[in-house]
């Protein structure tokens, strides 16, 4: 059992340290994506063309309509002034009512942490 166990924590390691890996390649996989995404458009732009053909690809240029995220303090005020205009004689009450309607209820979990043992204070 303790040779099993002992496995069981490796490889738990193993995996958060390659998630940790695989989450930074991707935030700078993303990020050179919206760069070259950039640079193909206003090359796009720049010679007036609508797209172009690449080794048995076809490269288009198209239009698509984008939301910008608002912040927590604007979604606030707007809701709350929303709701005030509808007859709600206390928004910020009421909003916080529906934020905890739409939370659901919270439970208790047990789960692993791995730290090394210089951090651990009681074990």
């Amino acid at each position: 059992m303790i040779i099993s166990i002992k496995s069981s924590v490796d490889e738990l390691k193993n995996i958060n340290i390659e998630i940790k890996r695989l989450r930074e390649n991707l935030c700078k996989l993303k990020k050179r994506s919206v760069e070259l995404e950039k640079y193909i458009v206003s090359y796009l732009n720049e010679k007036n063309e609508l797209g172009f053909k690449s080794e048995g690809t076809a490269i288009i240029m198209t239009n698509k309509t984008k939301k910008i995220k608002k912040s927590k303090k604007e979604i606030e005020s707007e809701t709350s002034r929303y709701l005030e205009n509808n007859g709600i004689r206390n928004p910020k009450e009421f909003m916080d009512n529906i934020n905890k309607i739409r939370e659901g209820d919270k439970i208790d979990m047990q789960q692993v942490k791995i730290q090394p043992l210089n951090k651990v204070k009681n074990l």
